[in-house]
């Protein structure tokens, strides 16, 4: 942290060692900003997860805050963009990790904004069993099925042109 000298008060020296620690904190905050997705990026790449999809993602519109009995707070605006990126593993789960920045009106319009940023992570707890193994196991059931009438039926149509073969009729 870097102390400067003001010449003024020592309240004053104290105010301004604060905002330089709090301009340096900032700097510090903007890096882990950069380096935090990379990191989970990296982290799920290194699991054995192959990146599918990246999509972005955007929000923007009023944001109603009402309160009380009157119903008269203001309306902030916002407007959100992030990137949401698809991974899967070796299973063939979806893996889901992603970024966002808000940008917020405070001040009715005034100029004064909040800033917000956020890291999302998802990933599958529990999955329905699949019904399609279902659906195959019954297909293949009826296409054998369908195979051995087939063969029936052929052999029917086989024994019956001989047996009229040696009666001497003639189809």
């Amino acid at each position: 942290m870097k102390t400067v000298e003001t010449g003024d008060r020592p309240f004053c020296r104290c105010t301004t060692r604060r905002v330089i620690h709090q301009a340096t904190s900032r700097g510090s905050c903007t890096r882990m900003i950069v380096i935090l997705p990379a990191v989970i990026c990296f982290a799920i790449a290194a699991a054995g997860c192959a990146l599918q999809e990246i999509r972005s993602k955007s929000k923007f519109g009023p944001e109603f805050r009402h309160s009380g009995s009157d119903r008269t707070n203001a309306v902030r605006w916002y407007a959100q963009q992030g990137f949401d990126f698809i991974w899967s593993d070796q299973k063939g789960n979806k893996i889901t990790s992603g970024i966002t920045y808000r940008r917020r009106d405070v001040d009715e319009g005034d100029g004064d904004n909040d800033n917000g940023i956020w890291l999302d992570f998802s990933f599958p707890i529990w999955r329905a069993p699949s019904k399609a193994k279902e659906t195959n196991e019954r297909i293949g059931s009826l296409e054998e099925r369908i195979a051995m009438l087939e063969s029936i039926l052929r052999d029917q149509t086989q024994t019956s042109l001989a047996r009229e073969k040696e009666k001497g009729v003639t189809p």
